[in-house]
């Protein structure tokens, strides 16, 4: 389920489905917008904070992204995406590509809100930040992948979150940083592997191949399809099973199951639609 209603960036998202990647324009890709209020130059769905120091800078060059042809550059600033609704008990897992102009520490923060209600209509509050505390971690001089996760309590206390990264330079200087291919995914603490395997893709091929041999018609539909989707399924099984597998490549093997289950998605409804035929 995905549902978005109006926030700076902006949004509340229903964030319960492991795997997706839930934020928007995660590449920085999709182009700018200039953020009410402020009149900032902002890459498509993202935020800056309202501090006067700093500056938030969309940068469209490939040679100085990541992947793709564009990036943000943070200079003793911030940058936030959300609101994203939260499962009480759920973890989210917050990644980022980050590569230091100058010295520099990020932090990752997550913004915490609940629903209240406010005279004839409900809002949701803020009602204060995680993973916000100390000096940061040092920011490498070469693109490195950063990582939180956080954890929604499990008396459902908490109704949303908002995702920031935070940019400091030491002392009174300007810490510069570019941050690329961000992420944000529920995860429900099942290794990747055990999700590939109990995906709809394995769940469902026993019935279906049983179904296309009794029915040739079906066979001759969707054997092609179905077995070019069951070829990359064994095949993300296979490299999710290797556990030492660096970081950046297990991120891309989410990216990979994602896209997966999204090719299969239709193939399945239609399949079904045709199998109620007979």
């Amino acid at each position: 389920m995905v549902v978005w209603v109006g926030l700076a960036s902006g949004s509340i998202h229903a964030a319960g489905d492991t795997n997706q990647q839930l934020l928007r324009n995660p590449g920085f890709e999709m182009g700018t917008y200039k953020q009410p209020g402020l009149g900032a130059v902002m890459p498509k769905h993202w935020s800056r904070s309202w501090r006067k120091v700093g500056s938030v800078e969309p940068v469209s060059d490939p040679k100085q992204a990541r992947s793709g042809d564009h990036c943000v550059r943070v200079i003793n600033h911030s940058i936030h995406q959300g609101r994203f609704e939260v499962v009480p008990g759920m973890r989210y897992r917050v990644r980022a590509w980050v590569k230091a102009e100058s010295d520099a520490t990020q932090t990752i923060a997550v913004y915490q809100y609940v629903w209240q209600q406010i005279e004839d209509k409900e809002e949701l509050k803020n009602i204060g930040s995680w993973g916000f505390r100390g000096s940061g971690e040092k920011v490498p001089e070469e693109w490195s992948m950063v990582e939180s996760v956080y954890t929604a309590p499990a008396d459902g206390s908490v109704d949303a979150i908002a995702v920031a990264f935070h940019i400091r330079g030491p002392g009174d200087a300007m810490g510069s940083v570019l941050i690329d291919d961000v992420s944000v995914r529920a995860w429900d603490g099942r290794s990747l592997a055990v999700r590939v395997a109990a995906s709809p893709i394995f769940r469902d091929r026993p019935a279906y191949e049983q179904a296309m041999a009794r029915h040739p018609s079906l066979r001759e539909s969707y054997e092609n399809q179905l077995n070019t989707i069951y070829a990359r399924a064994e095949q993300l099984r296979a490299d999710a099973e290797n556990t030492n597998a660096p970081l950046p490549m297990r991120e891309e093997y989410e990216d990979r199951l994602e896209q997966l289950l999204s090719d299969y998605t239709p193939i399945q409804t239609e399949f079904e639609l045709d199998l109620e035929e007979f």
